[in-house]
């Protein structure tokens, strides 16, 4: 990719992400969107048709984030941890993402679009739980033949505690708590 095209990218993605930790999707145009990234509007509508398409490349920059924080979870609990402990590092580490950006997600989860990005996150949940139970499987055994639906439904489950405990008072004090019942869900639908 060309450089000057990264340069524009990280600058949008910077800029979407400041003017979403100050507003709401629907409040926001792509006029704000250049100028906050310093771009003619020419320039954002030579790589996308609108705002919608838009965000759903900084979703998917959203999403490469977590997964990046995952890896390096995974990383920092080592080749000896179980597919449990490993479940649960990277879910520490999607609740510290989320209470990092706090002001962010808390605009997102109230716009219109916040259903695209729960659908994002339940997703890249899910295939971390699948690739995490496949990575633990003794040698040359096969995956379960519903391995993947498994992995949705307690992706699933995940979300939902998630939007539950966003949603609730004292979100910092009550993270450990979020990912603990996250863990045991994810436990009991995938460690049959």
């Amino acid at each position: 990719m060309d450089l000057r095209v990264k340069k524009t990218y990280a600058a949008l993605i910077e800029a979407c992400t400041k003017l979403l930790s100050e507003r709401r999707y629907e409040d926001m145009s792509v006029a704000m969107l250049c100028e906050e990234a310093t771009i003619r509007r020419t320039t954002f509508y030579k790589h996308f048709a609108d705002k919608s398409e838009f965000f759903a490349f900084y979703v998917e920059s959203l999403r490469g984030q977590m997964v990046e924080r995952g890896h390096r979870a995974l990383q920092n609990v080592g080749e000896q941890a179980d597919e449990a402990g490993e479940r649960r590092a990277v879910l520490y580490e999607f609740a510290d993402y989320l209470l990092e950006h706090e002001a962010l997600m808390d605009n997102i989860f109230s716009s219109s679009l916040s259903g695209v990005l729960l659908d994002v996150i339940c997703e890249k949940v899910a295939d971390a739980f699948y690739e995490g139970a496949v990575r633990h499987l003794q040698a040359g055994a096969p995956a379960a033949a519903d391995l993947v639906e498994r992995a949705d439904f307690a992706a699933g489950g995940v979300v939902r505690s998630m939007l539950r405990w966003w949603n609730g008072s004292d979100r910092v004090e009550r993270r450990g708590d979020f990912v603990e019942l996250s863990a045991a869900l994810a436990a009991r639908v995938l460690d049959e």
